[in-house]
């Protein structure tokens, strides 16, 4: 898996992970944030390689068409963007006021 690929996913990860099974979390963690390979994830749950590579997918697949469908990471970005470009043309104050706002 690619260094970008990798980020994204660690990102739908924390936008969508309470979405998964438990076991699929567990594993995107420990694959993801731990960084353990597949081999060392089969190891630790007994299970074969395959079977993890298989539950892998899966989850990563979950987070991609949940992505699709709710744009949650999308958004965000595109508020973040917004954000900035108004620090940079506008009082930060009045920034800070809008983000007090938008996580109320």
């Amino acid at each position: 898996m690619k260094l970008a690929e990798k980020q994204l996913s660690t990102e739908l990860l924390a936008f969508y992970g309470p979405l998964l099974s438990d076991k699929q979390q567990d594993g995107l963690q420990a694959f993801l944030i731990d960084d353990l390979s597949v081999s060392e994830i089969a190891e630790n749950d007994e299970i074969s390689r395959q079977a993890v590579f298989d539950q892998l997918k899966r989850a990563l697949d979950s987070l991609q068409e949940f992505e699709s469908k709710l744009h949650l990471r999308e958004n965000y970005l595109a508020r973040r963007k917004i954000e900035t470009q108004l620090q940079e043309k506008f009082d930060p104050r009045l920034l800070t006021t809008l983000i007090d706002l938008e996580e109320k």
